[in-house]
């Protein structure tokens, strides 16, 4: 069954069995329960409501590793409701800033939105590429602040779902989670070394602050670093216990509140899913297992257009779950530390393959010719060699990054491997073995968005 196919299935049997036009009523529940067929009944049921509540479960294991690391780590580590920033050149690509990615500073911010409000602040950025992206519990972004927005210094409040209430006249707009708790995810373009003082300034000056405090000051308070510890992996039904909790704190309307009751309806309502019956337990295991492997499969073949030997992302990337896409969000938008940009924002195409459908080896030499008037429109572009794990080289020396394309009269060609020498050409060299080629495009223009351009493939040299 192909991949789309699933997807729909999923998104059917979730909104057939959980939306509120639709909910199973918990005597129903009870008395699958005691059915001799239970097992089977739970499974038929676990299996879409795990993918549904999938990035719940993630986004509780995110925020504990970001409240709770070590701090000298190259990854966040930060008190809730305050900017964690990179604070070093991206040298290698850090699997939170998304795959082989190389030209961006990163900075990121739990947000906690059930008291009050938090002010977001962004400096001028001139002609410089930045963008924010803000990610519900539930991992779709609900909106993008950046230089797309106008390069101008703003504020802007961003408040929960259930909020009321006077805003700061200072502050531009109003940006509304659909969940108490956020993530707020920055990454400020770098387009080599000599720019990283520029992009690290700029990047210093984007932050967060709670409204109680935006009129005080020098106004601080003690770093908040409380959170729940998810489940132990070893506990009997963890992520069925820690879905339900995040799931309960976070709730996205009726699918999650139904989810929480049907839970409870098979014994979790004690606490320690201790009332959970032998069936129910191993449907509800069985189902996790099966929902694991699902996400896995699609986050191998995640579904998108093909051109040339080039994959562009699933169209519904970064905002799946408002179109009914579990399973896309499931696998694709919580990869690693990763929520996950739309396509508008940044599309990110990859090819393993060369211009003859064999799989690129680094042992060998390509060159990839984007001809004059080839090369899209986009804010700021980069070209990453990496190996097929995501792994990018320390060096950099497998790495092309721009700020604007090139003029559309002069074309580029890339020389791939050190036998590829062609005049005037950008040599990039290769990881030893199987490799992939990586194109990020910020800002594409509309022939990226829509999937008609057409990206050039390798040619062996």
């Amino acid at each position: 069954m192909a991949t789309a196919d699933r997807r729909q299935i999923l998104a059917a049997a979730i909104v057939g069995w959980f939306a509120p036009t639709g909910m199973m009523e918990a005597a129903e529940v009870n008395a699958a329960a005691v059915d001799p067929d239970a097992e089977a009944t739970v499974y038929a049921h676990a299996l879409p409501a795990y993918l549904y509540g999938f990035p719940f479960l993630h986004s509780a294991t995110l925020r504990w590793n970001w409240l709770n690391r070590p701090p000298t780590g190259p990854l966040p580590s930060i008190p809730v409701n305050e900017m964690w920033r990179q604070n070093h050149w991206p040298s290698t690509a850090l699997s939170f800033a998304g795959r082989a990615c190389l030209e961006t500073l990163t900075c990121a911010a739990w947000l906690d939105l059930g008291q009050e409000p938090v002010i977001l602040s962004v400096p001028d950025s001139g002609s410089n590429y930045y963008a924010i992206r803000l990610c519900g519990v539930d991992s779709d972004v609900f909106a993008y602040v950046g230089s797309r927005a106008g390069a101008s210094a703003r504020h802007y409040a961003i408040v929960g779902p259930d909020w009321s209430g006077p805003l700061p006249a200072s502050a531009v707009a109003l940006l509304r989670a659909p969940t108490r708790e956020a993530v707020l995810i920055g990454q400020v373009f770098v387009a080599g070394p000599r720019d990283f003082a520029r992009a690290r300034a700029l990047q210093t000056h984007i932050d967060v602050t709670p409204l109680s405090l935006w009129a005080k000051l020098d106004a601080t308070y003690p770093p908040n670093r409380e959170t729940w510890m998810p489940h132990p992996a070893l506990e009997p039904l963890a992520e069925w216990k820690t879905m339900r909790r995040a799931l309960s704190e976070n709730p996205t309307g009726g699918v999650s509140r139904a989810i929480v009751a049907w839970l409870d309806s098979l014994g979790f309502d004690a606490g320690d899913a201790g009332a959970v019956d032998a069936a129910v337990r191993r449907g509800l295991r069985r189902a996790a297992t099966d929902g694991r492997a699902a996400i896995e499969r699609a986050r191998a073949t995640p579904g998108g257009v093909a051109i040339n030997g080039w994959l562009y992302p699933a169209r519904t990337i970064g905002r799946a779950g408002l179109v009914g896409d579990f399973l896309t969000r499931a696998s694709t938008q919580c990869a690693s530390e990763t929520l996950v940009d739309t396509i508008e924002e940044v599309t990110v195409l990859t090819t393993s393959i060369d211009a003859s459908g064999v799989p690129l080896d680094g042992q060998l030499s390509y060159l990839v010719r984007f001809a004059p008037g080839n090369f899209p429109l986009a804010a700021a572009w980069s070209l990453t060699l990496c190996e097929r794990n995501g792994t990018t080289q320390a060096t950099g020396k497998g790495h092309l990054a721009g700020a604007t394309p090139f003029k559309s009269h002069d074309g580029l060609t890339v020389a791939i491997g050190t036998a590829a020498r062609v005049n005037g050409a950008k040599l990039l060299a290769a990881p030893d073995g199987p490799f992939e080629l990586v194109l990020r495009l910020y800002a594409p223009g509309p022939e990226v968005v829509a999937q008609r351009w057409q990206p050039p493939a390798p040619s062996a040299a």
